[in-house]
């Protein structure tokens, strides 16, 4: 089903990670959200790929979380719930996924769901931005950490510099 010896078979493969996912895999409940968020070997259906990135996300899967965590923000798949995306911005920033961290900091500066907070905004920032890569939401996290670093005061860049030395992204973070 991975197309090692042809091309892939998506039919195949969403079959085997049905059967997974059902076990409990995490990786497979996964991949199995991102087939049915896609339509890949079958058609796409927003709530099952909503149901099944929940599924890996209260298992712990980083990307199962912030992939959660935008489908909530927007209210694909379900009810648009940003307390809830929130929440599961911050269980996968906390284990260190980048574009999760950069999405958080939205949530700091623009004060939603939580107080403005630019010290917080920054953390996050900085954090996201030690991700290397080409992607445009970690490259306008960049640009917005050179801006904020310059608007926030010496004693602030020095509480959010204490923060980072403390930070020790969670391997494994049960929701």
């Amino acid at each position: 089903s991975k197309g090692l010896a042809g091309p892939p078979d998506f039919v195949e493969a969403r079959k085997w990670y049905e059967k997974a996912a059902t076990a409990g895999d995490p990786r497979a409940q996964f991949n199995l959200g991102l087939m049915y968020l896609t339509g890949k070997g079958g058609p796409a259906n927003d709530k099952e790929a909503l149901h099944w990135m929940l599924e890996a996300a209260r298992r712990g899967d980083p990307h199962a979380r912030c992939n959660a965590a935008s489908m909530t923000l927007t209210g694909r798949g379900g009810p648009a719930d940003p307390r809830e995306a929130f929440r599961w911005y911050l269980l996968a920033a906390g284990q260190g996924f980048a574009q999760a961290q950069a999405m958080l900091a939205g949530f700091y500066y623009e004060g939603r769901v939580v107080p403005r907070d630019f010290e917080s905004a920054l953390f996050w920032l900085t954090l996201a931005n030690r991700t290397p890569g080409n992607d445009p939401l970690l490259i306008r996290a960049g640009k917005a950490k050179a801006v904020l670093e310059k608007q926030i005061a010496p004693d602030q860049l020095e509480r959010v510099k204490a923060r980072l030395a403390e930070f020790k992204p969670a391997g494994f973070d049960p929701a």
